[in-house]
Order: structure tokens, then sequence, then C-alpha cells
């Protein structure tokens, strides 16, 4: 069996690898999540291509719109944006930190408790239209 036969995606491969080292292990969990993963990545980069023309990647986009879509005054904490979005801790801390460089958000102290923090949009934030990706208006709201 050839491990590089192209009519094979990149998990038929990667199985083929293991099933050719190690027989003897069950890799047919692979085949679910490794196209999971791979799906995943695809519309990463599709969202990221339709994003394109705004100047930010899709990463960028979620915590912009999710800020957006809470409603005035646009503010969250880490925490609420790290529970509605899918990002581990660690990455929404680097995802926001990446967004304030980029001039979409601001970290500022929460009045209700001075050791937290709100993550809030700037002015730059809102120079796009509401929903550029990939949300459409329901035919009620047309």
């Amino acid at each position: 069996m050839n491990y590089l036969d192209q009519e094979r995606d990149v998990v038929d491969r990667g199985i083929a690898l293991w099933d050719a080292e190690k027989p003897e292990l069950d890799c047919s969990g692979k085949a679910i999540t490794g196209r999971i993963l791979s799906l995943s990545e695809i519309v990463e980069q599709a969202m990221n291509a339709s994003l394109r023309d705004l100047g930010i990647r899709y990463s960028s986009y979620a915590i912009i719109a999710t800020l957006r879509a809470v409603g005035a005054p646009y503010k969250m904490s880490p925490g609420q944006l790290q529970n509605t979005l899918v990002f581990s801790s660690g990455g929404i801390s680097n995802l926001i930190r990446r967004v304030e460089k980029e001039g979409y958000i601001t970290r500022e102290t929460d009045p209700s408790d001075g050791r937290g923090v709100l993550v809030a949009l700037t002015p730059r934030a809102s120079i796009w239209p509401i929903a550029p990706c990939p949300c459409r208006p329901r035919p009620s709201c047309i």
C-alpha cells in the first residue's frame, strides 16, 4: 500500500503510515478527528480570505464582532469573551493583546470591580459594517 497515494486525503495517508508501522494500533479515531481539524482549517482560511479586504484575520474579527454584538457600551471582560469564543484563557489573552495593538480594542479598569478589566471597542473598530462575515440578515429583517 502506497502511503503517498494522491487519491487519499492527508488523514488517510497519516493512518496508512501508522498502519504500516504499528498495525496493532487502532487509528480509526484519527479518521474523524483529523478531518474535523482539517475542515476547521479550511473554514478559517475561507473566513480570512473574506476578511482580507478589511485588513484583519478571523480571530481579530471574532473579538470585534462579539463586542459589537453585545451592544452598547461594547465592553466585556476577558472571561466573558472566552466563554463566548472558542479560545483558551491563554489564547484569548494573546489575542486581546494583538487586537489591542491593532488599535481595535482597549483594556480598561472595570468600574464595578477595580481589580477587573473590561475589553472595549475603539472608534477604529466601528469603521466596518455590522456583519462583514459570515452573517446575513434574516429574511424577516430585510
